[in-house]
């Protein structure tokens, strides 16, 4: 027999959230969790902090990564709603794949268009 596992996950927002400061904490998070054997929780936090300054942008990793769970998202809703969507989508989330060296994020885009000619 397998295990289940549960996780809860509850964010924060800090009070100090400034557009003017460049290394205001954004996030507090906190977990707790119990090893299957041992009776004793461990807990770890951590903040999270947010660099505002100009011209940052997130890297291409976290920029595919939404694409993903927004296409995961698109699935749970009407096909009706995602023809209106689904190629600006396709388009946003093909701009992070400028280092696929194993071609699964390529192989990604081909499930999109895939979906896309079901929706037709």
């Amino acid at each position: 027999m397998g295990q289940s596992i549960t996780t809860l996950y509850e964010l924060v927002p800090e009070n100090s959230i400034s557009g003017k400061n460049n290394n205001a904490p954004a996030v507090s998070i906190s977990i707790s969790y119990r090893e299957p054997v041992e009776p004793e929780r461990k807990h770890l936090a951590h903040t999270v902090y947010i660099d505002h300054s100009p011209g940052k942008k997130p890297s291409e990793n976290f920029l595919f990564a939404a694409g993903v769970a927004r296409f995961g998202m698109m699935l749970k809703r009407p096909a009706n709603e995602d023809k209106k969507h689904i190629d600006r989508l396709r388009r946003e989330t093909g701009k992070s794949i400028s280092k696929d060296p194993g071609g699964l994020k390529k192989e990604f885009l081909e499930l999109m268009e895939k979906y896309k000619k079901l929706l037709k």
